[in-house]
Parts: structure tokens; sequence; C-alpha cells
């Protein structure tokens, strides 16, 4: 274990992921690599889904996905973690990102991608990704036993179709996923391979350590494509078997498969688990240590307050919103029930590390999205959201389409299945409300592009509410049917 310099330091892990774009996933190999390497040093160290922490050094990947601009404040420690292969032949990037690679912290697993966008490279840090002790099984089916010869995963075009090709020529199958595949469900499949073939999909041809690294740690050869452009790095060039474009015939006709290469292949696995990328992450460390240092003593950040609230699903975290759940798993901002009864104003630190305070009318939007609360819970959720709204602001519903429907003039009551708002609106005294009650402004059929449909595309319904004070017959009417007058709202 290194020695901890600094130890109240925590890192956060943040894994970009615009909507449900599912490549985003082929982030957890890198992330979870360090993840294991700080928790084994005793850092505590978290992973979590475009979430930045105010308490902690923040280390981002894929910001060329795109980023929050209120990101860029200074009450976050960031570095961004480039995995692009960057410069001539390498990946499109916008100037957004290309800017974020010439000014910010920036860790990098390749030094010809620092060149190609730094003028000072050493103000970056390049680390490895050598064998990973997580990933080891100490009793696994022999290579020879596993039903898969050949394993590709990965993007494809047309220089990667014509690699698999020339190897299919030889006699060989090659098994490639239909559909993009990650983490353990895709390493499940590596472990049933007997090899994995590789080679890069750019023309810069940067040795892709990511794919490489979690194939030899499970324990899986690895067989690439060898040019000219792809230097062999340490740590790979003796656990890895390297072709060049005129030996894959040869390789795969009279050599893989062989009783000499199985051993070969157990050889370069053993040589693969000796290897170890520590002395790159202590000095990765020792740097964020000293960015975080210089960062805590910046003047103490205020109390965050926001104007907008959500009541999420799983997947979903809107940024400048209070993101409030019951559940952990959602990771909200705020772990909080708004269908149970809550005492305001409402003072806590985020679960990101932010100080803040919620108080009565203080909000002009919250948003609930596919809730299947009870009328009992429903009742609770807008009795705290006639307080925390201003006048004029609104909650938002986006809800699976009901079975039923009824809305006035069918129906003197509005209702959703067995939700019935009327005794928030017409009949707002119902509810205990007297000064304000809930208009409802909109209800229409959506489709999952979010735009207005006909009930028959429909995939969800949205319902807005607005908080409107009430006139002066309204509140007398409220007297009549209220046994306190009234006199006590």
């Amino acid at each position: 274990m290194i020695e901890k310099i600094f130890p109240n330091i925590k890192v956060n892990l943040v894994i970009i992921q615009p909507g449900n774009y599912i490549h985003s996933l082929a982030f957890l190999d890198p992330a979870n690599y360090f993840r294991q390497w700080l928790n084994s040093n005793g850092i505590d160290a978290t992973l979590s889904k475009n979430r930045l922490r105010q308490d902690a050094v923040n280390v981002i990947y894929g910001a060329h996905l795109g980023i929050p601009a209120s990101w860029e404040h200074s009450k976050y420690c960031k570095f961004f973690f480039n995995l692009e292969q960057i410069g001539p032949g390498g990946a499109d990037i916008t100037p957004e990102y290309l800017e974020i690679l010439k000014t910010k912290n920036i860790i990098d697993y390749d030094v010809t991608n620092v060149l190609s966008y730094r003028e000072s490279p050493e103000e970056v840090t390049v680390v490895s990704f050598l064998n990973d002790p997580s990933l080891n099984l100490n009793e696994q089916n022999t290579i020879e036993e596993r039903p898969i010869d050949l394993l590709f995963f990965g993007c494809m075009n047309s220089k990667r179709k014509a690699f698999i090709k020339k190897i299919e020529d030889c006699g060989l199958d090659v098994c490639v996923f239909d559909k993009p595949t990650y983490s353990e469900e895709r390493n499940n499949i590596i472990r049933q391979s007997k090899a994995v073939i590789n080679t890069s999909f750019y023309e810069s041809a940067r040795f892709e350590q990511i794919r490489a690294y979690s194939v030899l740690s499970l324990g899986t050869p690895f067989i690439s494509e060898h040019t000219e452009r792809n230097k062999q790095l340490p740590g790979y060039e003796n656990s890895v078997f390297w072709i060049k474009p005129t030996e894959i015939e040869r390789f795969f006709k009279s050599t893989f498969g062989t009783p000499d290469w199985y051993e070969q292949a157990r050889k370069k696995l053993s040589a693969w688990r000796l290897t170890d990328a520590s002395t790159d992450y202590a000095a990765l460390l020792k740097r964020m240590i000293e960015t975080w240092s210089k960062h805590s003593t910046l003047p103490e950040k205020p109390i965050q307050t926001k104007t907008k609230l959500l009541i999420p699903t799983t997947n979903e975290y809107k940024h400048n919103y209070w993101n409030i759940s019951k559940e952990p798993h959602h990771q909200p901002d705020i772990l909080l029930d708004l269908h149970s009864i809550q005492n305001w104003p409402y003072a806590c630190t985020t679960q990101f590390g932010e100080s803040t305070i919620i108080t009565e009318e203080s909000l002009d939007t919250i948003e609930v999205h596919q809730t299947t609360e009870t009328q009992t819970k429903i009742t609770q959720l807008l009795n705290n959201a006639i307080k925390l709204l201003k006048s004029n602001g609104a909650i938002k519903f986006v809800l699976q389409p009901p079975n039923t429907i009824h809305l006035p003039p069918q129906s003197t009551r509005v209702r959703f299945d067995n939700i019935d708002i009327t005794p928030f609106s017409n009949n707002f005294w119902e509810s205990g409300f007297f000064n304000y009650k809930f208009v409802l402004t909109k209800c229409s059929w959506i489709d999952n592009d979010y735009k207005i449909c006909d009930r028959g595309k429909a995939v969800f319904l949205e319902i807005t509410l607005i908080k409107t004070e009430t006139t002066m017959q309204e509140r007398n009417l409220a007297r009549v049917y209220r046994a306190d007058f009234g006199l006590y709202s």
C-alpha cells in the first residue's frame, strides 16, 4: 500500500453517458481499473454517471461526448481521462474537446496523443493499463477446451472487416458480437475464447490497451496485427502475439491452435500476470493530491440553491436540478422521499458534497417521471409541491399511459387511472389548500422522443399542473366546505 500523503482525499470516477448511449459502457473497464487500484491502496473511490462531486477529485471519462457548461465552475476539482486517439489519422473531435485537452488537467494512455495536443507534454500524466488482479481467475478451463476459437469485439469499419475476412479465409471461424456488449457480459464470452484478435480502428494505429489489458487479465491470449505505426509497449511486448500483415495467412494456417501455440500462449499469460502499472498510478495520485490540496484551500463554497427539482427514474439525472429520490441506486443528489411528510426548510449536504437548503416557495419547476404511487402518496407529494413551488410554478408528471383518463367536461373529476387530482384543483379545499390550488394546463400524449403524438403512438402522458392563487370567490366557497372555515390556513 502506498503512503497516504493526504488521507482525506476522495476520488470520484465519472462516466459520461448522454441519454441511453450504450457505448459509454466501454468506459467501465478503465474506470474500474483505476477504482480497484485506488481502493487497494486505501483511497475512497466512487463510480458515478454524469455526476460530479464537490468534495472529491473528479476523474472524467468520455468528455469528448460533451459536458454540461456548469462543470466549468471552479467549485469542482477535475481531471479528464483521454481515451481517444488524437492527431493525424485519429478520431474526429470537437473544438470544445480539443480546448479541454489543451488547457485542463489531463490523463492519457499514450504519449503520442499528448504530443499532438499539448505544447508542454510534461503537464499531462501518462499511465498504462497492465495486469488487473481483480480479473485474474485462480481456476479456469484450459485454453484447448474453450468452445470459441477466435473472438473479435469492438466497433466495426471496412479496415477491421478486411482483417477478419483474411483470417476467415484461412478456414477459421471468427465470433463477432451482433450487438454492443460490455462489462461482465462480454467478459464471460472472452473467458470461453481461445484467443481474441485485434486490429486498430484508426489509421493512427495506437495500440488499444483498454481492449488488450482486460482480455489478458481474464486469461485469454491476445493476437494483434502489428504495423510500423503501432509500437509494442512495455508489458505487452512479451504478452501479445504480434503478427505483421504479411504474416496473417501463415500464422493462422500453420501456427494458431497447434500444441506449440498453446504452450506459447500459457507462457505469455504467465508473463502478463507479472506486469504492474502501480508506478504510473502512484505518480498520478501524487499529482491529484497536489491539485486537490490547492483546490481545497479556495474560499469556502456558498450554499447551493436551485429552482428546479426532479424525481427521476433509475437512469435519469438533470444538471441544474435537484435530483431527489428515496432510492440510493438512483444516485440522486439528495436521498429524500417527497411522497411522505417533510418539514421545510430542508438543509443538508448532498451525496456529492454540496451544502444546500431547500425552502418553501423556492422552486419554479418540479418534474416527476413515471410515478406508480397510490392516491395517498400523490396527495403528500402535491402537499409538498404546493409549499415548495413559487406562485405560478409548475409540477409536471411524465407517466406511463394510463388505462383510463377522465377530464372535464366528460367528468366532473380529473382522474388518471386510480389517481384523482380534483382535490388539489377544482375542489382544492379537500386537500387542506386555501390560498393556492393547482390548475391543469397541459395533458398531452408523448412519444419516445418526447414529442406530442396521437394516443395510439404514445409512450408517455405528460400532465402539467400550475400553482395558482385562488380567487376571492373560491376562498369564500372553501370556507363553506372547510370545518375550520379556512381560519387556520
